[in-house]
């Protein structure tokens, strides 16, 4: 979903049916663990994308089996 430049927060409070507040509250955890990045959308300011980083892929790899 979040192709080559990331995902909005907005899409995925839609994807998973949780508000915007919700998704903007965990990926903070998820970025301050270094599984996921933040980054500004070039194309609106307003917007922040979110990025899964190298660490975060590996651990849904590993995490994959047992889901």
């Amino acid at each position: 979903m979040q192709g080559d430049v990331g995902i909005p927060v907005v899409e995925v409070a839609e994807y998973i049916r949780r508000s915007g507040a919700f998704v903007t509250l965990e990926s903070t955890k998820l970025v301050g663990a270094g599984l996921l990045e933040k980054l500004s959308d070039s194309a609106d300011g307003r917007k922040v994308l979110l990025r899964i980083t190298q660490v975060g892929h590996r651990a849904l790899v590993e995490l994959a089996p047992t889901q």
